[in-house]
């Protein structure tokens, strides 16, 4: 990952850490990605959904759990 994606991952982590995601937290993500790929795109970087689960991961933590329905 590029240091403007790693940025761009910090970001979210904070948008989910302002949206009350804290460290330890137990997370359902049941969402389709395209939206937030086209702003982020629109912005000039070229996320994929796999950085997007990473900014998920860092948000919860360690500690946090997060679910994935199939």
């Amino acid at each position: 990952m590029n240091n403007r994606n790693k940025q761009a991952v910090a970001g979210l982590v904070e948008e989910w850490r302002a949206g009350g995601i804290v460290n330890g937290d137990v997370v359902l993500l049941h969402s389709s990605t395209n939206r937030l790929l086209r702003r982020m795109l629109r912005n000039g970087v070229r996320l994929t959904a796999n950085n997007v689960l990473a900014s998920f991961q860092q948000a919860v933590g360690e500690r946090g759990t997060l679910v994935l329905p199939l």
